[in-house]
């Protein structure tokens, strides 16, 4: 056959349909498999989240993301660098309600400071932020004396700036730590650990937390709870070795005391304490950890602020300070509701994670599955995150967008993502577009409820059904 006679028996055998799509696969697999690729990748998300946050804010006609909870999460800093006190009256008067008569609708403590329920863990994380603004301001200000650059408070242009990049920042080091997770603990082939974070990330209602409300205190609250995982699979493997490390224990203890001054209930995080210390006590290490104690006593101190603030404004060491927002369904929570319910359930709003469950599911049952600790201790805090949230007096969370008082357990439902992606990768090229084809559908039913969410096409508090 001619050269000629060869090229036009080519065009006349039509490709194999699977040809591209596994070639697809096949090049999206061999980059992913590198970590500095997957690192640079999670940093382009970020970057484009950024982008659609400082969006969202022009269209709202004012730069203005310290709304809602995150304005008593966020009062701590400017009173105490600027007013070099815990009264938040300078804060409410002018930032908050906009009228005279705020501070009437604001409780007092018993030593007469305004009541802030909300604990002190996100404004000791954008303290670094917080100083680095105030001190860009005030450059600013002296160089071009255009009041853009005003103090304000803590509530100017730059302080928002600069704590909303590192916001997101840590949400993005939330992402690398899941990676690391995935890969090196679960096993999973690097290129499924990318897409399940990539997926959870944009397509589930973190995303509208981490980019629409970044201030609210879950994408923070996320990070310090994926790093308590982090250091808690580190130190596993250190007392496999026989080698526990002090650095490993500091950073424990500091990722735990963190996530519970900023949110309480991450206390559902203890059966990860529990593994270390059965693994601990397995491998005849008990000894050396104690010896390491001194280390992670500095890890305390974000619990000793939050007492030493308890003390000055209520004058007791520990307090409930939600006081008539209580747990009243102990003995009938409405786990269901929690989860499918229109009404921000986990499930209903959020369907990507039906997936992800069911990638749990098929894990656990495999051979082994309930061998490894680390994801029973992950299920298990699921379980009393689960029982807490459903006895809670407002189950459904207020004006949230989905089940928000999940979130923090994100290194959970990736691993669940990439389980079920595992399951996918060994199917033929059928399941697997069927596969992209649901989670396509999941993450586009995300974004169009954001949508109606934003345009309050649908009821906040109630339920849209």
């Amino acid at each position: 056959m001619s050269s000629k006679e060869e090229k036009a028996f080519r065009w006349t055998v039509p490709p194999h349909k699977n040809f591209y799509w596994n070639k697809l696969v096949a090049a999206w697999s061999g980059r992913l498999g590198e970590q500095r690729f997957r690192t640079r990748l999670y940093g382009f998300a970020a970057l484009l989240c950024l982008f659609a946050a400082l969006l969202g804010a022009h269209l709202r006609g004012k730069f203005d993301f310290i709304l809602s909870d995150a304005r008593g999460y966020y009062a701590y800093l400017p009173s105490v660098v600027f007013d070099h006190d815990l009264d938040f009256s300078n804060q409410i008067r002018p930032d908050w309600l906009h009228d005279k008569g705020a501070l009437q609708l604001y409780p007092r403590t018993e030593r007469g400071y305004v009541k802030d329920k909300y604990p002190i863990g996100f404004a000791l994380t954008l303290l670094s932020p917080f100083l680095a603004a105030q001190t860009i301001s005030r450059l600013l200000l002296a160089f071009t004396g255009s009041p853009l650059f005003l103090d304000d408070g803590g509530y100017a242009v730059v302080y928002q700036f600069l704590n909303l990049v590192f916001i997101l920042g840590l949400g993005l080091l939330t992402m690398i730590l899941i990676d690391r997770v995935l890969v090196l603990h679960f096993g999973i082939k690097a290129s499924l650990a990318a897409t399940a974070i990539l997926s959870f990330w944009l397509g589930s209602h973190y995303v509208y937390y981490y980019t629409v409300e970044p201030f609210m205190i879950h994408t923070v609250s996320t990070f310090w709870v994926t790093l308590a995982i982090w250091t808690t699979v580190r130190l596993y493997r250190q007392l496999e070795q026989g080698r526990p490390d002090e650095k490993t224990l500091f950073c424990l203890v500091l990722s735990f005391s963190m996530a519970v001054v900023c949110r309480p209930s991450n206390a559902f995080l203890i059966p990860l304490l529990v593994v270390i210390a059965i693994k601990a006590w397995k491998t005849g290490s008990v000894a050396r950890l104690l010896k390491f104690a001194h280390a992670g006593l500095p890890g305390l101190i974000p619990i000793a602020l939050q007492i030493a603030v308890w003390r000055l404004m209520m004058g007791v060491l520990v307090k409930y300070t939600y006081e008539r927002e209580t747990f009243r369904n102990w003995a009938a929570p409405k786990l269901l509701q929690t989860l499918f319910s229109p009404r921000h359930g986990l499930f209903a709003w959020s369907p990507l994670l039906i997936i992800s469950a069911a990638g749990i599911i098929r894990q656990i049952r495999k051979r082994g599955g309930w061998q490894d600790p680390i994801l029973v201790s992950l299920l298990a805090s699921f379980l009393i995150l689960w029982y807490l949230n459903s006895a809670w007096y407002g189950w459904w969370f207020g004006n949230a967008f989905g089940g928000r008082a999940f979130l923090e357990l994100a290194c959970l439902y990736s691993a669940g993502l990439a389980f079920a992606l595992e399951w996918v990768a060994e199917g033929q090229t059928q399941r697997k577009k069927l596969a992209a084809l649901a989670f396509l559908a999941c993450m586009a039913f995300n974004y169009l409820l954001i949508f109606l969410y934003i345009t309050q096409r649908i009821p906040r508090g109630k339920s849209p059904i």
